[in-house]
Protein backbone atom coordinates (compact mmCIF):
# COMPACT_ATOMS: atom_id res chain seq x y z
CA UNK A 1 0.00 0.00 0.00
CA UNK A 2 2.82 2.36 0.90
CA UNK A 3 4.48 1.63 -2.44
CA UNK A 4 1.28 2.40 -4.34
CA UNK A 5 0.84 5.65 -2.42
CA UNK A 6 4.47 6.59 -3.15
CA UNK A 7 3.94 6.02 -6.88
CA UNK A 8 0.56 7.73 -6.97
CA UNK A 9 1.70 10.89 -5.21
CA UNK A 10 4.08 12.14 -7.96
CA UNK A 11 1.44 11.35 -10.61
CA UNK A 12 -1.17 13.35 -8.67
CA UNK A 13 1.27 16.24 -8.22
CA UNK A 14 2.11 16.32 -11.93
CA UNK A 15 -1.58 16.22 -12.86
CA UNK A 16 -2.36 19.07 -10.43
CA UNK A 17 0.50 21.20 -11.73
CA UNK A 18 -0.52 20.45 -15.33
CA UNK A 19 -4.15 21.50 -14.74
CA UNK A 20 -3.32 24.70 -12.89
CA UNK A 21 -0.65 25.68 -15.42
CA UNK A 22 -3.30 25.60 -18.18
CA UNK A 23 -6.02 27.55 -16.33
CA UNK A 24 -6.38 31.13 -17.52
CA UNK A 25 -5.28 32.96 -14.36
CA UNK A 26 -6.55 36.31 -15.64
CA UNK A 27 -10.08 34.96 -16.10
CA UNK A 28 -10.00 33.33 -12.68
CA UNK A 29 -8.97 36.64 -11.07
CA UNK A 30 -11.70 38.54 -12.93
CA UNK A 31 -14.20 35.89 -11.86
CA UNK A 32 -13.13 36.18 -8.21
CA UNK A 33 -13.37 39.99 -8.37
CA UNK A 34 -16.87 39.68 -9.83
CA UNK A 35 -17.91 37.30 -7.04
CA UNK A 36 -16.55 39.71 -4.41
CA UNK A 37 -18.47 42.55 -6.08
CA UNK A 38 -21.65 40.46 -6.14
CA UNK A 39 -21.54 39.72 -2.43
CA UNK A 40 -20.79 43.38 -1.70
CA UNK A 41 -23.75 44.54 -3.82
CA UNK A 42 -25.90 41.84 -2.21
CA UNK A 43 -25.07 43.31 1.18
CA UNK A 44 -25.97 46.81 -0.07
CA UNK A 45 -29.22 45.48 -1.53
CA UNK A 46 -30.13 43.68 1.67
CA UNK A 47 -29.42 46.75 3.81
CA UNK A 48 -31.52 48.96 1.50
CA UNK A 49 -28.64 51.18 0.36
CA UNK A 50 -29.22 50.21 -3.28
CA UNK A 51 -32.17 48.89 -5.27
CA UNK A 52 -31.03 46.87 -8.29
CA UNK A 53 -34.58 46.35 -9.48
CA UNK A 54 -34.95 50.11 -9.94
CA UNK A 55 -31.60 50.27 -11.74
CA UNK A 56 -32.76 47.50 -14.07
CA UNK A 57 -36.04 49.29 -14.78
CA UNK A 58 -34.16 52.50 -15.64
CA UNK A 59 -31.87 50.63 -18.06
CA UNK A 60 -34.75 48.76 -19.70
CA UNK A 61 -36.83 51.92 -20.00
CA UNK A 62 -34.37 53.10 -22.65
CA UNK A 63 -35.21 50.34 -25.13
CA UNK A 64 -32.79 51.48 -27.83
CA UNK A 65 -30.28 53.74 -26.13
CA UNK A 66 -29.11 51.26 -23.46
CA UNK A 67 -28.40 48.39 -25.91
CA UNK A 68 -26.74 50.84 -28.31
CA UNK A 69 -24.39 52.15 -25.60
CA UNK A 70 -23.62 48.57 -24.57
CA UNK A 71 -22.79 47.52 -28.15
CA UNK A 72 -20.56 50.57 -28.65
CA UNK A 73 -18.64 49.72 -25.46
CA UNK A 74 -18.32 46.05 -26.48
CA UNK A 75 -17.20 47.02 -29.99
CA UNK A 76 -14.46 49.33 -28.76
CA UNK A 77 -13.47 47.66 -25.47
CA UNK A 78 -11.58 44.57 -26.73
CA UNK A 79 -9.36 46.75 -28.94
CA UNK A 80 -8.07 48.36 -25.72
CA UNK A 81 -7.86 44.99 -23.90
CA UNK A 82 -10.90 45.69 -21.71
CA UNK A 83 -12.08 42.28 -20.37
CA UNK A 84 -14.95 41.14 -22.58
CA UNK A 85 -15.86 38.56 -19.94
CA UNK A 86 -17.14 41.34 -17.70
CA UNK A 87 -19.22 42.86 -20.50
CA UNK A 88 -20.77 39.48 -21.27
CA UNK A 89 -21.77 38.91 -17.65
CA UNK A 90 -23.26 42.43 -17.48
CA UNK A 91 -25.48 41.60 -20.48
CA UNK A 92 -26.97 38.70 -18.54
CA UNK A 93 -27.56 40.86 -15.48
CA UNK A 94 -29.27 43.67 -17.42
CA UNK A 95 -31.22 41.84 -20.13
CA UNK A 96 -31.54 38.24 -18.99
CA UNK A 97 -30.51 35.01 -20.74
CA UNK A 98 -32.26 35.60 -24.09
CA UNK A 99 -31.69 39.24 -25.02
CA UNK A 100 -28.44 39.12 -23.05
CA UNK A 101 -27.03 36.40 -25.32
CA UNK A 102 -28.18 38.23 -28.45
CA UNK A 103 -26.53 41.50 -27.37
CA UNK A 104 -23.39 39.85 -25.97
CA UNK A 105 -22.62 37.69 -29.01
CA UNK A 106 -23.29 40.66 -31.31
CA UNK A 107 -20.96 42.81 -29.22
CA UNK A 108 -18.32 40.07 -29.02
CA UNK A 109 -18.37 39.59 -32.80
CA UNK A 110 -18.06 43.31 -33.41
CA UNK A 111 -15.39 43.53 -30.71
CA UNK A 112 -13.18 40.90 -32.35
CA UNK A 113 -13.75 42.36 -35.82
CA UNK A 114 -12.46 45.87 -35.08
CA UNK A 115 -8.90 44.87 -34.03
CA UNK A 116 -8.77 42.42 -36.97
CA UNK A 117 -9.53 45.23 -39.41
CA UNK A 118 -7.22 47.67 -37.65
CA UNK A 119 -4.26 45.31 -37.85
CA UNK A 120 -4.99 44.30 -41.44
CA UNK A 121 -5.40 47.77 -42.92
CA UNK A 122 -3.68 50.21 -40.55
CA UNK A 123 -1.21 48.57 -38.16
CA UNK A 124 0.03 45.50 -40.05
CA UNK A 125 3.78 45.93 -39.41
CA UNK A 126 3.26 47.34 -35.91
CA UNK A 127 1.21 44.31 -34.82
CA UNK A 128 3.75 41.92 -36.36
CA UNK A 129 6.64 43.53 -34.47
CA UNK A 130 4.72 43.97 -31.22
CA UNK A 131 3.53 40.38 -30.86
CA UNK A 132 6.55 38.71 -32.41
CA UNK A 133 7.48 37.46 -35.85
CA UNK A 134 7.69 33.82 -34.70
CA UNK A 135 4.23 33.90 -33.14
CA UNK A 136 2.82 35.43 -36.32
CA UNK A 137 4.58 32.87 -38.54
CA UNK A 138 3.22 30.02 -36.43
CA UNK A 139 -0.34 31.29 -36.64
CA UNK A 140 -0.01 32.09 -40.36
CA UNK A 141 1.15 28.52 -41.05
CA UNK A 142 -1.81 27.10 -39.13
CA UNK A 143 -4.24 29.36 -40.99
CA UNK A 144 -2.82 28.29 -44.37
CA UNK A 145 -3.16 24.63 -43.38
CA UNK A 146 -6.51 24.67 -41.57
CA UNK A 147 -8.29 27.87 -42.58
CA UNK A 148 -11.35 28.74 -40.46
CA UNK A 149 -10.84 25.59 -38.38
CA UNK A 150 -7.87 27.12 -36.57
CA UNK A 151 -10.04 30.12 -35.66
CA UNK A 152 -12.62 27.72 -34.24
CA UNK A 153 -9.94 25.83 -32.32
CA UNK A 154 -8.42 28.95 -30.79
CA UNK A 155 -11.84 30.27 -29.76
CA UNK A 156 -12.44 27.03 -27.85
CA UNK A 157 -8.87 26.51 -26.64
CA UNK A 158 -7.14 29.85 -25.93
CA UNK A 159 -3.56 29.26 -27.14
CA UNK A 160 -3.00 33.03 -27.06
CA UNK A 161 -5.10 35.61 -25.17
CA UNK A 162 -8.22 36.61 -27.12
CA UNK A 163 -7.29 40.32 -27.56
CA UNK A 164 -3.89 39.31 -28.97
CA UNK A 165 -5.51 36.77 -31.30
CA UNK A 166 -7.91 39.40 -32.65
CA UNK A 167 -4.96 41.50 -33.79
CA UNK A 168 -2.83 38.57 -34.97
CA UNK A 169 -5.54 37.13 -37.22
CA UNK A 170 -5.65 40.45 -39.05
CA UNK A 171 -2.12 39.88 -40.34
CA UNK A 172 -2.80 36.31 -41.49
CA UNK A 173 -4.27 35.38 -44.92
CA UNK A 174 -7.64 34.26 -43.51
CA UNK A 175 -10.62 35.95 -45.24
CA UNK A 176 -12.49 38.36 -43.00
CA UNK A 177 -15.84 36.61 -43.53
CA UNK A 178 -14.41 33.21 -42.54
CA UNK A 179 -12.88 34.78 -39.44
CA UNK A 180 -16.11 36.52 -38.38
CA UNK A 181 -18.40 33.53 -38.94
CA UNK A 182 -16.08 31.08 -37.20
CA UNK A 183 -15.59 33.46 -34.28
CA UNK A 184 -19.35 34.00 -33.96
CA UNK A 185 -20.22 30.30 -33.92
CA UNK A 186 -17.45 29.12 -31.61
CA UNK A 187 -17.67 32.02 -29.14
CA UNK A 188 -21.39 31.38 -28.72
CA UNK A 189 -21.23 28.49 -26.18
CA UNK A 190 -19.04 30.48 -23.77
CA UNK A 191 -21.22 33.54 -24.38
CA UNK A 192 -24.36 31.63 -23.40
CA UNK A 193 -22.73 30.28 -20.24
CA UNK A 194 -21.42 33.65 -19.04
CA UNK A 195 -24.66 35.48 -19.87
CA UNK A 196 -26.52 32.84 -17.87
CA UNK A 197 -24.05 33.45 -15.05
CA UNK A 198 -24.85 37.16 -15.14
CA UNK A 199 -28.58 36.46 -15.10
CA UNK A 200 -28.16 34.07 -12.17
CA UNK A 201 -26.09 36.64 -10.25
CA UNK A 202 -28.90 39.18 -10.60
CA UNK A 203 -31.45 36.62 -9.35
CA UNK A 204 -29.14 35.74 -6.47
CA UNK A 205 -28.79 39.36 -5.38
CA UNK A 206 -32.40 40.49 -5.89
CA UNK A 207 -34.41 37.30 -5.29
CA UNK A 208 -32.01 35.15 -3.28
CA UNK A 209 -32.29 32.34 -5.85
CA UNK A 210 -29.09 30.32 -5.39
CA UNK A 211 -29.96 27.28 -7.55
CA UNK A 212 -29.70 29.14 -10.83
CA UNK A 213 -26.29 30.38 -9.70
CA UNK A 214 -25.15 26.82 -8.89
CA UNK A 215 -26.18 25.65 -12.37
CA UNK A 216 -24.22 28.53 -13.93
CA UNK A 217 -21.11 27.58 -11.91
CA UNK A 218 -21.38 24.00 -13.22
CA UNK A 219 -21.61 25.32 -16.79
CA UNK A 220 -18.61 27.61 -16.33
CA UNK A 221 -16.55 24.81 -14.73
CA UNK A 222 -17.32 22.57 -17.71
CA UNK A 223 -16.24 25.32 -20.09
CA UNK A 224 -12.96 25.73 -18.21
CA UNK A 225 -11.94 22.06 -17.96
CA UNK A 226 -13.13 20.63 -21.29
CA UNK A 227 -10.77 22.89 -23.30
CA UNK A 228 -7.90 21.89 -20.96
CA UNK A 229 -8.44 18.21 -21.75
CA UNK A 230 -9.03 18.94 -25.44
CA UNK A 231 -5.87 21.03 -25.66
CA UNK A 232 -3.76 18.34 -24.00
CA UNK A 233 -5.02 15.70 -26.44
CA UNK A 234 -5.08 17.63 -29.71
CA UNK A 235 -2.75 20.62 -29.57
CA UNK A 236 0.34 18.79 -30.88
CA UNK A 237 -1.75 17.17 -33.61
Amino acid sequence: VTGVQTCALPIFNRLTVSIFSKINIKKVLIFLIILFGVFYVYDLQKSGNINLQQVLEIVRSHKYLSPLIYLVLYTIGPSFFFPSLLLTIIAGMLWGPVWGVLLAITGATLGCSVPFLLSRYLFYNFVKKTYGIKRWEKLKKLVLEKGWKIVAFTRIVPIFPFPVLNYLYGITPIPFLHYVLSSFVFMLPACIAYVYLGSSLFDLIVKGNIWKFIVSIILISTLIFIPILFKRKNLNK
